[in-house]
């Protein structure tokens, strides 16, 4: 008899909680579209999963995709509700930090954490062939999972997404996390490499030459020396290394020819006017070169010529933008001119030496 009771009551106060979500959802939710929804006592999880297929009804495929669709709602949900940092995280601002929640909450098997309630899986009375699923959770069920995330787990996870990105080539990501970190300067080259404008250079009577709209294009009126033939170097410097060139004709041969003497003259500690009369006509034979840019970043830096310095180390991360190695020069070049900025450089440098294949010269220059 008490086993009877029991089950009864069991059965009274689930059809009580259905009947009441039902009704919630009927008048508030129901003309809503897929999205998540707080009422007082529930989250609501509402999916409108379209027909897959040309067909009259909706049915178990788009069941399917449906239910896909709520785990990530929930996955997601719980990286904005139950997941916080700890009191001593500062400098990591939006969008990082929700992605940083999004890796912790990932790493939770969400489902059997957060118990949920589906409510009905149906075809909709409103929308044509579309399934209606919608889910539940208690809402205070968010309230007493919380997951805090200590200083160091943070950074960690940080570092791990700046790599991926990194190593993925996915500049405006990129861009938008280094914002986060307060590192606007190094941010600004990556935003650079998604832009269409460009100077083009080595031009022949032939070549359609389009118009460049951005303000960086416009070209120093005088050219850095008789060597600057297309006024790279003097444009570079006229915008800090911030303009990107397109090298219609590249003359690679002799433009490797002077990059090798002006390295034996710079391994030599020799001609310092020569080496730079050299590069300056490699780089305007072709401005594309990497290691043309960081030569001439180096040169300039032993001079203590340090604006000429930081424009060549922002065109080397320019031309060289996959290999975390060259904000190591960027944080030299930068040192000297922003000061504030490069300590934070310097912080996710020395983080990210643990997980980067950097050369003992570049962790020397980082420190401890």
């Amino acid at each position: 008899m008490k086993y009877i009771l029991l089950l009864f009551s069991l059965l009274v106060s689930y059809s009580s909680y259905g009947n009441t979500v039902y009704d919630v959802y009927e008048s508030k939710f129901s003309e809503k579209e897929t999205g998540v929804y707080d009422d007082e006592q529930w989250v609501f999880f509402v999916i409108k999963q379209e027909c897959l297929t040309q067909k009259k009804y909706a049915g178990t495929q788009e069941s399917k995709e449906a239910e896909k669709t709520f785990y990530k709602q929930l996955v997601s949900e719980v990286a904005k509700r139950n997941v916080s940092f700890s009191n001593d995280i500062s400098g990591i601002s939006e969008p990082l930090r929700t992605d940083v929640k999004n890796v912790i909450s990932a790493n939770y098997n969400v489902v059997s954490n957060i118990p949920y309630q589906l409510v009905f899986d149906r075809n909709s009375k409103v929308f044509p062939c579309t399934q209606e699923y919608v889910a539940t959770v208690k809402t205070d069920l968010f309230k007493n999972n919380g997951i805090k995330i200590p200083n160091d787990e943070v950074e960690n996870i940080v570092v791990k997404l700046l790599i991926n990105v990194l190593s993925e080539g996915d500049y405006s990501t990129l861009s938008v996390y280094l914002h986060s970190l307060e590192l606007s300067k190094l941010a600004a080259i990556y935003e650079m490499l998604v832009l269409e404008d460009v100077i083009s250079i080595n031009l022949r009577t032939t070549d359609r030459n389009q118009v460049c709209t951005q303000t960086y294009c416009r070209l120093a009126n005088k050219p850095f020396s008789e060597f600057d033939i297309n006024h790279v170097v003097s444009t570079s410097f006229l915008n800090q290394g911030f303009v990107k060139f397109e090298n219609k004709n590249p003359s690679n041969k002799l433009a490797e020819h002077l990059y090798k003497k002006a390295s034996i003259n710079f391994n030599h500690g020799k001609n310092p006017e020569e080496i730079i009369n050299d590069l300056t006509l490699a780089v305007n034979l072709e401005p594309n070169n990497s290691k043309y840019w960081k030569m001439l970043a180096n040169i300039y830096r032993a001079l203590g010529k340090n604006k000429e310095a930081y424009a060549a180390t922002v065109q080397y991360v320019l031309q060289n933008p996959n290999d975390a190695e060259t904000w190591v020069y960027f944080y030299l070049a930068g040192k000297k001119i922003h000061t504030e900025s490069s300590e934070d450089l310097n912080h996710w440098l020395s983080l990210l030496k643990n997980h980067v294949q950097f050369s003992s010269w570049a962790k020397k220059q980082i420190g401890n």
